[in-house]
């Protein structure tokens, strides 16, 4: 609901119980100002909410973060300390994300070192 119509609603409220008896019998004015006290028992607490999930949003790319710069180092380490130690399947798995063409890593040649980067 928009602020135009949020303020109708409120204003419409405070004609209705100055004036019930113009309402139809039917018609819940209980039940309508129950659910404006709602609405603004309930803004607060979205408020809160909205925070604490900015929060998480925040640590999930902190943490993001931290993970894709200690990849980064120990995978430079790796390219140069890797060499010749029978590690260039897995070294070539970690290389498949810089690759320019195709986003999808060839297959290593030993199916047996796929599901493993560690000697």
């Amino acid at each position: 609901m928009g602020d135009k119509s949020e303020a109708f609603c409120r204003q419409a409220g405070h004609v209705f119980g100055d004036n019930p008896g113009v309402l139809p019998r039917n018609f819940d004015l209980a039940g309508y100002q129950r659910d404006l006290a709602t609405l603004d028992a309930l803004r607060p607490r979205l408020v809160r909410m909205g925070k604490l999930h900015q929060r998480g949003v925040d640590t999930e790319m902190a943490i993001g973060s931290d993970l894709m710069t200690n990849a980064l180092e120990g995978y430079a380490v790796f390219k140069v300390a890797g060499k010749g130690q029978g590690l260039d399947d897995a070294r070539k798995a970690l290389a498949a994300r810089f690759a320019r063409g195709s986003r999808t890593p060839t297959p290593p040649s030993d199916p047996a070192s796929a599901g493993s980067l560690t000697a």
